[in-house]
């Protein structure tokens, strides 16, 4: 059998966030076509329609609280109210950090083993291998291969001067392949794992990712549910991936091929 497949976007966030099983297919449809955007005048339209979407959670929210992440937000005593705008600013962070990225992540590891018989059938058998697969996958095609920064004071970075305001740009990806910490780096080494330093993949410091771990569980879960239904997936002769560019990275379409049993 041959497809033109997509994954199907993992929606554990929108259920943490509260958002009923119903409207989660909606929600992630919204926030890719939104990153999919392909002028300014789209992506301002799309993300009106975006934010009027997260809008409706939140106000229903308003007034009666639920047990879920957006009415914690939305009720939190800080001393002062929380705005509707940070808690919009909130839920949409939290989509893009927890939705976007893991479709993505997930989208470019079925790639990997589709293309790699061999380490998808290691994988399928053994759940050491499999985990191994998605530290190393995350190291090698980040999600998130770039993120943007402000210049807080006067500083020199690497010979450059900067200053307040400046912009930079943080190549997790580039960090990732860096020799004086991977002296094979631009190599995809499934068994390589966790890695000491620490790869740039998850972020760092303050900007670690704090899902990592549910990150890493939602990964797993998925690939072994699509090895098990699909155990010989392999790319269609010739296939020709289209990847997705940009901040955060992944597989737009492939074309794959397995057999079935009577």
């Amino acid at each position: 059998m041959t497809a033109y497949t997509q994954v199907v976007p993992p929606l554990v966030v929108a259920a943490l966030l509260g958002v009923p099983e119903s409207g989660r297919e909606l929600l992630a449809e919204h926030a890719k076509r939104l990153v999919a955007a392909e002028s300014r005048e789209e992506a301002e339209k799309r993300g009106r329609e975006y934010a009027k979407l997260l809008l409706g959670h939140i106000r229903e929210r308003a007034g009666v609280p639920r047990d879920d992440m957006l009415s914690d937000v939305i009720h939190a005593d800080l001393g002062a109210p929380v705005s509707e705008r940070q808690v919009l600013r909130f839920a949409a962070l939290m989509v893009a950090a927890g939705q976007l990225t893991t479709t993505d992540a997930a989208a470019t590891m079925a790639l990997l083993l589709a293309e790699n018989p061999d380490l998808r059938d290691r994988a399928r058998d053994s759940p050491k291998v499999l985990e191994e697969f998605i530290e190393e996958a995350v190291r090698y095609e980040p999600a998130v291969a770039a993120t943007g920064r402000a210049v807080t004071r006067p500083t020199t970075l690497g010979g450059v001067r900067l200053d307040a305001g400046d912009r930079v740009l943080l190549a997790w990806g580039s960090a990732n392949r860096d020799e004086r910490h991977f002296s094979d780096g631009d190599v995809f080494r499934p068994e390589r794992g966790r890695t000491r330093p620490a790869h740039l993949g998850w972020g760092a410091g303050a900007h670690r990712c704090l899902g990592r771990h549910l990150a890493r569980l939602e990964l797993r879960v998925m690939l072994q549910e699509l090895l098990a239904a699909l155990p010989n997936l392999r790319l269609q002769a010739d296939a020709q991936p289209r990847r997705t560019y940009g901040v955060i990275r992944g597989v737009r379409e492939v074309a794959v091929e397995w057999e079935t049993t009577s």
